[in-house]
């Protein structure tokens, strides 16, 4: 086989892992939600999403200001583990207002 067949191959598989990840991490943030912020905030993870567009839950999340604009939204949150916020993030961003996606919860 050729070095070319062998990159095509190797750029798919990377891209099926990626893919596979951020959805895992999707699936996590949501299940974060329903677990930690849910009772909290006292609405479910679709509205906590669509508060924000794509840009902004990347801008908070980039800016290291996600807990902040959490705790804005839901002022009874405290705090959450770092690993946790990364979560979070793919959940909302995959779900925020401009996504035309809604979750199922």
């Amino acid at each position: 086989m050729s070095t070319k067949i062998f990159q095509k191959i190797f750029i798919l598989l990377l891209t099926s892992i990626l893919t596979t990840t951020l959805f895992a991490g999707t699936i996590k943030g949501q299940k974060l939600y329903l677990r930690e912020l849910k009772t909290t905030c006292g609405f479910n993870s679709a509205i906590m999403s669509q508060k924000h567009t794509q840009a902004e839950w990347k801008k908070f999340f980039d800016a290291g200001k996600l807990l902040e604009e959490i705790q804005t939204l839901c002022p009874k949150v405290e705090k959450l583990k770092t690993k946790d916020l990364k979560h979070l993030y793919f959940f909302f961003y995959e779900f925020a207002n401009d996504s035309g996606k809604t979750p199922n919860c």
